[in-house]
């Protein structure tokens, strides 16, 4: 980092410094059209990943054509490549603003990668630097033609999202097969647009893929009306999401209110769910002592006792069971003669099973679980297949 007290004699450019530098980069300026006014600086610190520009600028650095501002890019002269460095921060080396005189500034820029020329003509920019910038390399203005490298997406086919705030005459593109294939998140704070954000690039990949199937979880219902002629919203009231399709943690996170789970009713629901699967998948009623392999009716030596893992498969597995099964199966462990758990850590379960199934907020898991005996429908209604 410099340091005012270093690098102040640096600073104060001249007038004639400045033509200086413009006569320096003028053999850069090889379209007539470019702009003349092309803010100079040179680079007095290299880190590798990053950069250090000194500058100076004349008055208030205002307007649009200041390119000495956070989250602009800017290039380095190499000669045959331009560096492409994108600045992040901005200080004045010296205390106090001269509004007639010059200032000096230093920039630090982030080094994104390089544009090299080919033997065409065109250009082309690449991730990463092959050359780094020696000290007093020169920093100005980047070319529209290397900015359109920059954002070229390289023969892929692209989604138009805009334009470039930098340059309103190069169209801001994105690939929607790159944007699918990856993880990626759209940050801010509140108010900046990321909902309207998130909503275009949806909408740009929907149009690119219309066998797309897409689906946003809204707590906020933020969604529901950027897209109302080709989506399907499902609520609370309209959901269908069986209470059986859930592993036994999940289930009894829900039984449990996200509350820490007791040991004995946890330990007595992973049992009844196993018993009431394989009702279930039996079909027909079956005496509770014996599916539990009850020590009432088994005799010591009773090998043949069957275990409610063997019976209806692991608690955690999305097999169809009942919740009438489940509660016969609770008051017919209430009634063993001989306890297996304590009656009041079995009335305290079906309590919270009754008062779960009776809660209209979870209406979706109970509602029509019964009519539901594979996932297919869910996924359907969900995704919209078929």
């Amino acid at each position: 980092m410099l340091r005012p007290a270093r690098y102040s004699a640096a600073m104060q450019y001249s007038v004639s410094d400045r033509k200086h530098f413009e006569a320096d980069v003028s053999p850069d300026r090889r379209d007539a059209s470019q702009s003349p006014d092309r803010s100079l600086g040179r680079v007095v610190s290299c880190s590798g990943a990053r950069a250090t520009i000194a500058a100076t600028v004349f008055g208030p650095a205002l307007g649009p054509n200041n390119i000495w501002a956070v989250g602009r890019l800017i290039s380095i002269n190499l000669g045959e490549s331009r560096i492409v460095g994108m600045v992040y921060q901005m200080r004045v080396m010296n205390p106090g603003w001269e509004e007639s005189g010059a200032n000096a500034i230093g920039i630090e820029v982030e080094l994104l990668g390089e544009v090299v020329d080919r033997p065409d003509g065109s250009c082309r920019f690449q991730s990463g630097i092959s050359t780094y910038p020696p000290l007093g390399a020169l920093a100005h203005r980047i070319r529209s033609r290397d900015l359109a490298a920059v954002h070229d997406l390289g023969g892929q086919e692209g989604a138009e999202i805009g334009t470039l705030s930098q340059d309103g005459a190069i169209p801001a593109t994105v690939s929607v097969e790159r944007l699918l294939s990856r993880h990626f998140a759209v940050l801010g704070t509140t108010g900046v647009g990321k909902s309207s954000a998130v909503a275009l690039l949806l909408r740009k990949a929907v149009a690119a893929k219309p066998n797309l199937r897409v689906l946003i979880l809204d707590p906020h219902n933020e969604y529901a009306h950027a897209f109302p002629e080709n989506s399907v919203r499902i609520d609370a009231q309209t959901l269908d999401l069986p209470f059986w399709t859930f592993r036994f943690d999940e289930f009894a996170d829900i039984v449990f209110r996200g509350r820490p789970l007791v040991e004995e009713e946890a330990e007595i629901l992973r049992e009844v769910i196993a018993v009431a699967r394989s009702r279930y998948r039996s079909g027909a009623a079956h005496d509770m002592a014996r599916d539990l392999g009850s020590s009432v009716l088994k005799r010591p030596l009773d090998l043949g006792a069957r275990r409610p893992a063997e019976m209806g498969g692991a608690a955690g597995l999305a097999v169809p069971y009942r919740m009438v099964d489940l509660f016969a199966a609770i008051d017919e462990l209430i009634g063993l003669h001989e306890q297996r758990y304590p009656r009041t850590a079995l009335r305290s379960l079906r309590v919270r099973l009754e008062t779960l199934h009776a809660d209209p907020r979870y209406g979706f898991l109970f509602a029509h679980a019964n009519s539901i005996e594979t996932i297919a429908p869910v996924i359907g209604q969900i995704f919209r297949v078929p």
